[in-house]
């Protein structure tokens, strides 16, 4: 019975620690000219110099590995005063090869935007439990971009 107990714990823990643990540095960007599947792919690094390119219309996914299992989503923080992007849908996708969403198995986390006017903003990406109050040690990622007729 102790064994079963102290197996237990260490399963727990190791799937909690995982979550701050990891860079994220999976971060990708696809853009999309048209309604169907994207003509371009390429990998950025979040926070770089790297800009974007969108045209009004025209829509980009990002990407971010995601443990929601436990507890931590990808949030995008500085929405409110964006006016040149909108976020038309979120989606996750599991790692877990049997479906659906089993404890300490992580996956993706897909951010599909449309460029909506013309401008530049930057979206910056939190990863984190949204209902602790301190985000100090919170991952962060942020994407630049520049929206053109």
């Amino acid at each position: 019975m102790k064994l079963l107990i102290i197996s237990i714990l260490a399963v727990l823990t190791s799937c909690s620690s995982t979550a701050n643990s990891n860079k994220y540095s999976m971060a990708s960007v696809n853009n999309s000219t048209s309604a169907s599947a994207p003509t371009s792919y390429s990998a950025i690094d979040a926070d770089s110099a790297s800009v974007n390119k969108l045209k009004v219309g025209q829509k980009t996914n990002i990407s971010l590995d995601s443990n929601p299992t436990t507890g931590y989503s990808w949030t995008w923080i500085n929405k409110s005063d964006c006016t040149v992007l909108s976020c038309e849908s979120e989606t996750y996708k599991s790692n877990n090869t049997g479906g659906g969403m089993m404890v300490g198995v992580g996956g993706v986390q897909t951010f599909v935007f449309q460029g909506t006017a013309a401008g530049s903003y930057s979206v910056v990406m939190r990863y984190s439990r949204q209902w602790e109050r301190n985000h100090d040690n919170d991952e962060q990622v942020v994407y630049r971009f520049e929206v053109e007729e």
